[in-house]
């Protein structure tokens, strides 16, 4: 920059005293003077032509080192493109792996329910009758509703009865059951929460990582205009 600044005022100097020569002639009426200033001026503006082709040569430089600069910054704009079209393919697959991951408990949550619901009714209604079984016999080992009852009127009630406690029986072994399978999947769900929430906040930081690639792909494209 020094060098074309002391080019530039070089050249304007010269540039002045051709000014000031050609107006001389012009206000000159003498001949033999005229040639002679034309001689000065001629000898004034040869020697300006080597700092012009200075000046154009440190010109052409910097038009090359320009040219290569914005090369280099159209290719890293390129680059961060590449990069930004990387991380939003990553954040479509993180949202595909979260959605499959749900799908895939609700399904065996499903399955798991299908599969077992009718083994377990059974098991549940063995249990209730053998527990049935178990607090009807009376102190000498014999059931309570083999021994004879001498009101038909309460043996008719016993029979009737007989449905609902075993019906009872069989739902107090379901709520048994259920209150440690919703202590299982509890826990299980509680895991899958984690799980999303790791991979919402992996998401977000994408996010935020590729816009921060969008914002210096702005600034290089506006950097870029400026040498145009």
């Amino acid at each position: 920059e020094d060098q074309l600044t002391s080019i530039d005022g070089e050249l304007d100097e010269r540039h002045l005293q051709i000014s000031t020569i050609a107006q001389q002639i012009a206000n000159s009426g003498d001949v033999a003077g005229s040639e002679k200033t034309m001689e000065v001026l001629k000898r004034t503006a040869a020697g300006s032509l080597p700092a012009a082709h200075e000046l154009i040569r440190l010109l052409f430089d910097m038009l090359v080192h320009s040219s290569r600069s914005i090369q280099l910054r159209w290719e890293e704009v390129q680059e961060y493109r590449e990069r930004e079209k990387d991380f939003k393919q990553e954040i479509e697959e993180l949202m595909d792996q979260l959605a499959s991951d749900k799908r895939a408990h609700d399904l065996e949550l499903t399955r798991s329910a299908n599969e077992y619901e009718e083994k377990l009714q059974d098991l549940f209604e063995q249990i209730a009758v053998s527990n049935y079984k178990l607090f009807e016999k009376d102190g000498n080992g014999a059931a309570a509703g083999d021994a004879e009852v001498a009101d038909p009127v309460e043996k008719e009630e016993q029979a009737k009865m007989e449905p609902v406690r075993l019906q009872l029986a069989v739902s107090t072994e379901e709520c048994k059951f259920l209150r440690s399978q919703l202590g299982r999947e509890g826990a299980r769900y509680t895991q899958i929460q984690t799980k999303c929430n790791d991979l919402e906040k992996q998401k977000l930081r994408l996010i935020r990582e590729n816009q921060d690639k969008a914002d210096q792909i702005k600034f290089l494209e506006e950097d870029r205009s400026l040498f145009k």
